[in-house]
C-alpha cells in the first residue's frame, strides 16, 4: 500500500469515528456507540502508526540514495584529488633530495640556496571528506591515513622552513632527518598512488596494501641514485608505514 493510499485510509477511519461519536449515526447500536468509536479510533492510530513507519523507511531511503551519490561525486572526481597530492609530494621528495644532495658528517647546513616548497593541496582535504563521510569504513580507513601523513608532513616542512629562517629552537637537522622527509615524501605519493584504480573505477578495492616495494620504486621515479644514495636506500628497504 502506498503512503498515499495509507494517509486517506487513515483519515477516512478518523473521520467515521469522529462522526460516530458525535452524531450517533448509528441510533440502533447505541449502546455499543462508545466501544465502536474505540475500535475504530485504535484502528486510525494503527493506520497512522503504519503510515509513520512506511514514511520513515521512505525517507531512510532517499538518504541512502543522496550519500550513495555524493560519495560516487567524490570517487568520481579523485583521481584530479590525487593529482594534486602526487604532484605536492613529489615536489617536496625532489626539495628535500635537492637540501639532501648538501649533507656532510655534521648534518645539514642551512648555509644553502633553499628550494621551494609548495603548499599543501587544502581543496583536496574537502574532496577525501566526502569520500570519508558518505562511504564506509574500508574505503574511510585509507584515506584517513593518507590525510594523517599529510598533516605530519606539513608540520615537519614549515619545522624545516623555520630552522632555515633561524626562528627555530632546533639548530641541527641531519641527515636522517632529511632522509626520513624524502621517505614521508614518497610514501605520501605511493599511499596517493593506490587509490587511483579505485577513483577510476576500475576496482572496489580501496585498501590496498603499501610496502617497501613501492617505497624504493618511488625513490627511482624521484631521480634518486642508488649509487648516490646508498644509505636511504638502505633505509627505504628497511622502511615501515608512518601511520
Amino acid at each position: 500500500m502506498t503512503l498515499k493510499k495509507l494517509a486517506w485510509a487513515a483519515v477516512v477511519v478518523a473521520a467515521l469515528a469522529t462522526l460516530c461519536f458525535a452524531f450517533s449515526i448509528f441510533r440502533p447500536l447505541k449502546e455499543w456507540q462508545d466501544l465502536i468509536a474505540g475500535t475504530m479510533a485504535l484502528a486510525a492510530a494503527g493506520l497512522g502508526g503504519i503510515f509513520l513507519q512506511a514514511q520513515i523507511r521512505a525517507s531512510e531511503k532517499q538518504e541512502t540514495r543522496r550519500r550513495l551519490a555524493r560519495f560516487t561525486a567524490a570517487r568520481a572526481t579523485l583521481p584530479l584529488t590525487l593529482s594534486a597530492v602526487t604532484e605536492y609530494a613529489s615536489t617536496c621528495a625532489k626539495a628535500y633530495g635537492t637540501i639532501y644532495q648538501h649533507r656532510t658528517e655534521r648534518g645539514i647546513s642551512n648555509n644553502i640556496g633553499f628550494p621551494h616548497f609548495p603548499e599543501l593541496p587544502f581543496e583536496s582535504v574537502q574532496e577525501f571528506r566526502a569520500l570519508i563521510e558518505h562511504g564506509d569504513e574500508i574505503v574511510g580507513e585509507p584515506i584517513k591515513k593518507l590525510l594523517s601523513l599529510m598533516q605530519i608532513h606539513r608540520a615537519r616542512v614549515k619545522g624545516l622552513i623555520a630552522w632555515y629562517q633561524g626562528q627555530s629552537s632546533v639548530t641541527i637537522v641531519t641527515t636522517g632527518n632529511i632522509e626520513e622527509a624524502i621517505l614521508m615524501s614518497i610514501e605520501i605519493h605511493a599511499r596517493a598512488a593506490l587509490l587511483y584504480s579505485f577513483g577510476r573505477f576500475l576496482s572496489d578495492d580501496a585498501a590496498r596494501p603499501l610496502t617497501s616495494d613501492r617505497i624504493l620504486a618511488g625513490l627511482d621515479e624521484m631521480n634518486f641514485f642508488q649509487a648516490q644514495e646508498p644509505d636511504l636506500y638502505v633505509r627505504a628497504a628497511e622502511w615501515t608505514p608512518s601511520v
